[in-house]
């Protein structure tokens, strides 16, 4: 019993180890390319995407913070940007349904492959299904409707 809770125990935090060797540097890289400005120039790049699936370009950086470190820290910037009144309300609800469906991306992809999972069935699907179902639900996008949710 003793061996078999050492085992859960040290397991555990040899898991949390190999998780933390990829968020830390994430975090860190994150903030640079925030500091230095260098994340707008990420957000120009994917404009034609963002773009594509009905939001503004001033969605692109929420939508990044998302995809890369997941509802949790991106939920902040999304609040923000939306407070601030660089997203409307169309975009708020673009990035947030995109998000639920394929938030994380970068983190957990790279977190799961270090444990030894197929990249590409993690990735590709919730690429394609987060994409898909953002376009559909901007094409039917309904202004009256939106003012019936709180």
């Amino acid at each position: 019993m003793i061996q078999a809770l050492y085992n859960g125990v040290y397991g555990g935090i040899m898991q949390v180890l190999k998780i933390a060797e990829i968020v830390i540097p994430l975090m860190i890289v994150m903030e640079i390319l925030k500091d230095t400005k260098l994340m707008d120039k990420v957000s120009g790049i994917f404009a034609p995407l963002v773009k594509r699936m009905g939001m503004s370009q001033q969605s692109a950086f929420p939508l990044i913070m998302g995809m890369v470190f997941g509802l949790s820290y991106s939920a902040g910037v999304i609040i923000q940007c939306s407070k601030e009144g660089l997203m409307s309300r169309k975009d708020f609800f673009l990035v947030c349904t995109f998000l639920v469906i394929c938030h994380s991306v970068v983190e957990d992809t790279i977190i799961l492959a270090r444990l030894g999972a197929n990249v590409l069935l993690l990735l590709i699907p919730r690429l394609i299904l987060a994409f898909l179902f953002t376009w559909f639900l901007s094409n039917k996008y309904n202004e009256k409707i939106m003012e019936r949710i709180p």
